[in-house]
């Protein structure tokens, strides 16, 4: 059984994916691959990034990285503006250079993220950077797969009825308050919009 590295940063788009491919797709050789880079919410994250394997029961690998302080966005700062003013410069690149390293390294086929669509003003998220991070990745063998990049994270909420994905199994919130989504960014409004439709 071919063997999938999985990005799964403990928020809900990943875990999301994580139960897709497990429950949905029947693969079962999957390897969480999470990181943590100084982000407000990296504790909660982390141990929602761990839950999930153990849920599953999957091998998962931890890879802390130091923070992204040359950023220019607000990503670090307590005062949150908005999700496209904390953007962090390619990070999606750094983190697909580590999956397909380690994914070369156990032979494995794939490597998996969460990208959702309409994510493409964000240029590490557009098809374009997709289809050339595979181009290099395809030389080693390695797929990148974006089963959810033509999906909004609303469509997302039949998935999460169906496997009954509970809200505690993940941490999403761009402005966490003394450790709990603060129920008025984006990802809260979206999150909060599929569990009252489910």
């Amino acid at each position: 059984m071919e063997k999938i590295v999985v990005l799964n940063s403990g928020g809900f788009d990943s875990i999301v994916l994580l139960h897709y491919y497990y429950y949905i797709l029947g693969e079962k050789n999957l390897i969480s691959l999470h990181f943590t880079h100084g982000e407000k919410n990296e504790r909660e994250q982390l141990e929602c990034a761990e839950k999930v394997c153990d849920k599953l029961n999957i091998p998962s690998k931890v890879i802390h990285l130091p923070s992204f302080d040359w950023t220019k966005g607000n990503f670090y700062n307590e005062k949150f503006i908005d999700a496209k003013s904390s953007y962090l410069e390619y990070r999606n690149l750094v983190f697909l250079a580590y999956g397909i390293s380690f994914a070369q390294a156990i032979e494995a086929s794939t490597v998996g993220l969460a990208i959702l669509g309409g994510q493409e003003s964000y240029i590490d998220c557009s098809p374009n950077f997709l289809y050339n991070v595979e181009n290099i990745s395809m030389m080693a063998n390695i797929k990148i797969d974006t089963p959810f990049s033509c999906r909004s994270k609303e469509s997302l909420g039949h998935i999460v009825k169906y496997l009954k994905i509970k809200r505690d199994e993940f941490f999403s919130c761009d402005h966490p308050i003394n450790n709990k989504p603060c129920g008025e960014c984006d990802d809260c409004k979206n999150i909060e919009k599929i569990y009252r439709n489910i």
